[in-house]
C-alpha cells in the first residue's frame, strides 16, 4: 500500500513500513501547510492509502478512494479537518507518546520556576546593567498554589513532578472523576473563576476545541492577583489573546510565559511581540521539543499506521464516529 509521508522526517526514519511490504511516498513543503492544496501534493495523494504526518483537506481526502486514516506525530489534531474525515469513513489517529506529553510537564515546570526567579529579568540585569541589583530578587513555588486548567496527562505529570515542593495544587477539571484528584492530591475547584482567584500560577492544559475557545477572557484575568503568573502550552485560542496582551500591559498580572498562540507562527505585527521581556516569555511551540519527544511521536505514529494498514483500528483513534463507515469501506472488502 502507498503511504503519502510528512518530508520533515528522515526517509530512513520510514524504514518499517518499506519492511512491511509498503510504498512511501515523500509529500511536498512537508505536506502539513495551511491554504489551499497544491496540484502536486492533490496528485500524489489520490492513490494514497494512508497519510501520516501530512495535512490534507476535504477536497483532497474526498479525492482520495483508498484513503484508509490521517496520523499526525504528536498530540494535537486541531489542524485536522476531522469532521470531514469522519464523513468520508476515514480514521484520524495522533500519537501521545509518553516523551511527548512528560516533555511538556516538564517544560510547564521550567516555565513555572523561570518566571518565579524572574529568570528573565536577572539576565537583563546582567546583559544590559552590569550586574544584579536587589530588587531582581524573584520567589519561590513552595508555599504558593499553582492553579491547573484541566487535569489530563500534562496536567498530572505537573502535579506529580511539583509533590514535595510544598505547592498548593488547585485544579478546575468538571469531567475528572475524584479518584484521580485525590491520586494525585489536587483540590478540585467548583469553577474556572475559583481557580484564576485563588492561584498565584495559573497553567493551562485542555485541548482545542469549540467548547474550549476563549475559555479564558478579561473576566478570568481581573480575578487574578497583581502578582500571579500564566503558563499557557495547551493552545494559543483557549485564551482571548487581546485580552491577555491589555492585562499584561496594564499588569493586571506580573506576567505570562506562552508557548502557543491563536494563529501561528506569531505575526511579526503581533502585541504580544512588544510586551515587556522582563515579564513575558515567548516560545515558538517549542518549549517541550526534544529529540525524544519527536522519535517517540514517530513510533507511536508508525505503529498506529502498521496496523491500520493491516486492517485494525488502533488506539489512537480520535474519531470512533468514522469506525463503522470504515470497516465498511475497507474491511468488509479486506
Amino acid at each position: 500500500m502507498k503511504v503519502l509521508a510528512g518530508s520533515r522526517a528522515r526517509p530512513e526514519e520510514y524504514e518499517p513500513l518499506r519492511q512491511a511490504g509498503h510504498e512511501v511516498v515523500l509529500a511536498p513543503f512537508g505536506g502539513a501547510r495551511r491554504g489551499p492544496i497544491s496540484d502536486e501534493l492533490l496528485t500524489i495523494s489520490r492513490d494514497a492509502d494512508l497519510a501520516l504526518g501530512v495535512n490534507l483537506p476535504r477536497r483532497a481526502m474526498a479525492e482520495a478512494p483508498r484513503l484508509r486514516a490521517l496520523v499526525t506525530t504528536s498530540i494535537g489534531i486541531e489542524r485536522v479537518d476531522v469532521e470531514s474525515a469522519t464523513d468520508l469513513g476515514i480514521l484520524v489517529c495522533n500519537s501521545p507518546s509518553p516523551e511527548n506529553f512528560n516533555g511538556v510537564a516538564e517544560a510547564t515546570v521550567g516555565l513555572l520556576i523561570a518566571l518565579s526567579l524572574g529568570l528573565k529579568r536577572k539576565e537583563a540585569s546582567l546583559r544590559v546593567r552590569g550586574w544584579g541589583q536587589d530588587s531582581d530578587r524573584g520567589g519561590l513555588l513552595m508555599g504558593r498554589t499553582l492553579g491547573l486548567v484541566g487535569l489530563g496527562r500534562i496536567a498530572a505529570g505537573v502535579a506529580q513532578r511539583l509533590q514535595d515542593w510544598g505547592v498548593r495544587l488547585i485544579a478546575y477539571s468538571p469531567r475528572t472523576p475524584q479518584e484521580r484528584f485525590e491520586s494525585l492530591k489536587v483540590e478540585r475547584a467548583e469553577s474556572l473563576d475559583d481557580v484564576f482567584r485563588d492561584s498565584d500560577f495559573v497553567s493551562i492544559h485542555v485541548v482545542a476545541t469549540p467548547e474550549t475557545r476563549n475559555l479564558i477572557g478579561e473576566r478570568q484575568l481581573r480575578l487574578m492577583k497583581p502578582t500571579a503568573y500564566l503558563v499557557n502550552t495547551s493552545r494559543g485560542q483557549v485564551i482571548e489573546e487581546a485580552a491577555l496582551e491589555v492585562a499584561l500591559r496594564e499588569k493586571w498580572i506580573a506576567g505570562a510565559a506562552l508557548d502557543v498562540f491563536a494563529e501561528e507562527p506569531l505575526a511579526l505585527e503581533s502585541p504580544l511581540r512588544d510586551l515587556d521581556p522582563e515579564r513575558v516569555i515567548l516560545t515558538p511551540h517549542a518549549m517541550s521539543h526534544t529529540w525524544e519527544s519527536r522519535a517517540g511521536g514517530l513510533r507511536m505514529a508508525m505503529e498506529s499506521a502498521l496496523l491500520i494498514l493491516s486492517g485494525e483500528a488502533p488506539g489512537t483513534v480520535v474519531n470512533p464516529a468514522a469506525l463503522p463507515l470504515w470497516r465498511e469501506r475497507f474491511i468488509a472488502v479486506a
